[in-house]
C-alpha cells in the first residue's frame, strides 16, 4: 500500500514569513499588556463604584442633617469630616459657575459696549 503524505506543505511569501515572525515576536507582550490593562480596568471600576457609593452615603447624610433628622451631637467625628468636606467640595463648585457665569456676562457687557460705540 502506498502511503499517503499528511504534512501539509507550506508555500509561505515572504510576506507571510515576516508577518508570522512578528507575530511570534510580540504575541506573548500582548497578553501580558492586555492582561495588565483589564487589571487596571477592573480596579479602576471597583474605585469608582466605592467612590460613589461613599458620596451616595454622604450626600444622604447630607439630606438628613438638613431635614432635622440627625442632630450633629449624633455624628462622629468621621461623618463630621465627610460632610465638611462635601460642603466645601459644594462650595467650590458653586463658586466656579458663578465666575464662569460673570465671565459669559463680561463677554456680553464688552459685546454691547462695542455695538455702542459703533453707533455712535
Amino acid at each position: 500500500m502506498e502511503e499517503k503524505s499528511l504534512i501539509n506543505k507550506e508555500n509561505k511569501s515572504l510576506f507571510e514569513k515576516i508577518r508570522n515572525f512578528f507575530r511570534s515576536l510580540f504575541h506573548k507582550k500582548e497578553d501580558t499588556n492586555v492582561k495588565e490593562h483589564i487589571d487596571i480596568k477592573q480596579e479602576t471600576s471597583t474605585s469608582i463604584i466605592d467612590e460613589f457609593k461613599d458620596k451616595q452615603t454622604i450626600v444622604k447624610l447630607q439630606q438628613d442633617y438638613e431635614n432635622g433628622k440627625i442632630a450633629e451631637e449624633d455624628m462622629d467625628e468621621n461623618d463630621k469630616q465627610k460632610l465638611l468636606e462635601l460642603y466645601k467640595e459644594q462650595i467650590k463648585t458653586l463658586n466656579d459657575n458663578i465666575n464662569a457665569y460673570k465671565n459669559s456676562l463680561q463677554g456680553y457687557k464688552e459685546k454691547i459696549v462695542a455695538i455702542r460705540k459703533t453707533e455712535n
